[in-house]
């Protein structure tokens, strides 16, 4: 692999300045998940890898599910609901419409005994700190996957729910994460355009690393052809990305 080696110093040295950047956004070991085949109470998971790995057909498996995606202009009244506005022939009217964090509130409010999974894809295109914003407060939760903490909803939120969850289990006028409750997330740590979490943000998740799997690509794909040269040296583009994996992994970078 000399000839790998090479290659790899000498375009590292184009990017050195960018690696440490790189680094940054890698989880914490500690927040690195053991075991994720079943959600079977409430959870706060983010999948994160390269594009194209798979992350957002891994969390599908998760049913029933809300799904939402993060991006620049996404904001905490997308996330958690707000007055729109609706015309009904010559007049115009304000119903409060609920963002999807509600929604799966109320559902999991109302169903109990199934487990309920929003999922959010990109969560890092946007600023999730200020989407989230007093919700992060929920992300705490005791061992039986409800949060340690509830906050006051606005006045206007607390009207909405208290009309359509009156007389439902569960309700006490709060906001918190029941049991049932997760949130499953999927975050592209491969680009640098990407918003970046704090440590406050982050130590409230599990982390689970989608790797890029070549044994899914066929023996047919051009993929797998002697398509790249390098000075004397003809490689496949798996076998490249391949070494080049296994050299950032020996130095730590998954």
């Amino acid at each position: 692999m000399c000839i790998i080696d090479s290659f790899i110093d000498e375009q590292s040295e184009k990017f050195e300045d960018s690696l440490p950047s790189i680094a940054d956004d890698i989880p914490a070991l500690h927040n690195v998940a053991t075991d994720l085949n079943t959600v079977s109470q409430g959870c706060n998971l983010i999948v994160y890898g390269a594009p194209g790995t798979g992350k957002s057909y891994f969390l599908n498996k998760y049913e029933p599910n809300l799904r939402t995606v993060f991006h620049r202009d996404y904001h905490n009244s997308d996330f958690i609901g707000a007055y729109r506005p609706f015309s009904e022939g010559d007049d115009i009217k304000y119903l409060f419409v609920p963002g999807p964090f509600i929604k799966c509130f109320i559902s999991a409010l109302k169903n109990p005994t199934s487990q309920q999974n929003l999922i959010i894809e990109e969560i890092n295109r946007a600023s999730a700190s200020a989407v989230f914003g007093e919700i992060f407060q929920l992300l705490d939760r005791d061992k039986n996957g409800k949060s340690i903490y509830e906050v006051e909803p606005s006045h206007v939120l607390f009207n909405y729910l208290d009309g359509v969850l009156n007389d439902t289990a569960g309700w006490n006028g709060k906001l918190y994460m029941p049991s049932n409750m997760s949130i499953l997330a999927t975050m592209n740590s491969a680009d640098q355009g990407v918003e970046r979490m704090d440590a406050a943000f982050k130590r409230r998740w599990t982390f689970q690393y989608m790797p890029i799997d070549f044994e899914m690509i066929d023996a047919e794909d051009a993929r797998r052809s002697d398509c790249i040269s390098y000075g004397s040296v003809n490689l496949s583009w798996c076998k490249l990305a391949e070494s080049i994996n296994s050299i950032l992994g020996a130095n730590g970078l998954p």
